[in-house]
């Protein structure tokens, strides 16, 4: 029942979906820059040349990697949580950088409670602080890893 829009799009590309781009074309498909216009001088002053643009809470360069949400934990611990999901089907391994200092990662379920070492609900990931500012990890095809970051204060 009702009114109901939809977009369909048609993709030629070369290779298999990884190579093709195909997940990332179609998340720019859903997910179109917006203009968002400053409601007053402060607001176009913070964007003015020279200044420096705020920082992602985290970014990733593993291919078939991204990043589905970047947001505080839910107890209101000040905890950073990231959650990166693979879409290309392949077990992949690389670096996320943080914007912030962290001072510990720890690999956690949907509900953002810890899972531990042998829980086989993590089989197949690692996350492992390099230093302050990045976390290498591991995700097998399709996984969804949450991460919680202790940031440094």
């Amino acid at each position: 029942k009702g009114h109901h829009h939809f977009t369909l799009a048609v993709l030629p590309h070369l290779g298999d979906l990884a190579e093709g781009e195909v997940v990332a074309e179609g998340w720019r498909l859903n997910n179109p820059v917006r203009a968002i216009p400053a409601s007053d001088a402060r607001d176009v002053a913070a964007d003015a040349p020279g200044a420096a643009p705020p920082k992602p809470p985290a970014t990733c360069d593993i291919r078939g990697v991204s990043i589905e949400a970047a947001k505080a934990a839910e107890d209101g611990s000040g905890d950073l949580v990231i959650r990166l999901a693979e879409v290309h089907g392949a077990r992949v391994s690389g670096s996320v950088s943080l914007g912030a200092p962290a001072a510990s990662v720890r690999v956690c379920d949907l509900l953002e409670d810890e899972l531990h070492i042998n829980d086989d609900r993590r089989a197949g990931t690692t996350a492992m602080l390099v230093n302050d500012h990045t976390v290498e990890v591991t995700l097998h095809p399709f996984k969804v890893l949450t991460l919680r970051f202790t940031t440094q204060r």
